[in-house]
């Protein structure tokens, strides 16, 4: 069993892992579906959250905006995401395609898609 370093900003005691279980961790895309992502929740804290994320071998995440939200409000939100993303360029891309996800993924980046989430 080995301790690896990768694991420890999710956790404060890092449990001992097959070598196996940590070569499937870093084969694979690990992938965050849904991260609440408005004026109101995280967004505002990205530079808490994302490299966080990407610290811990996160490969994508799905910034989440509520399309209930007035249309012009979620477009601004997706605007002022991506602007943040411009500027973490060193560790973050907006992607929109799979291609883009591991051209980032490539990099060395976190890809990050503008998601929406309607109830």
């Amino acid at each position: 069993m080995v301790t690896d370093p990768i694991l420890k900003p999710r956790i404060e005691t890092v449990p001992p892992v097959s070598e196996k279980a940590l070569a499937l961790f870093r084969d694979s895309l690990v992938w965050d579906n849904t991260l609440p992502w408005t004026s109101g929740a995280n967004s505002p804290d990205i530079d808490r959250f994302l490299p966080r994320w990407h610290a811990a071998g996160v490969n994508v995440v799905s910034l989440t905006m509520d399309v209930r939200a007035p249309l012009e409000r979620v477009v601004a939100q997706i605007g002022l995401t991506k602007r943040q993303a411009r500027t973490r360029s060193d560790y973050l891309a907006i992607a929109t395609s799979m291609g883009e996800i591991q051209q980032a993924r490539a990099a060395g980046k976190l890809a990050a898609l503008n998601g929406v989430i309607r109830k």
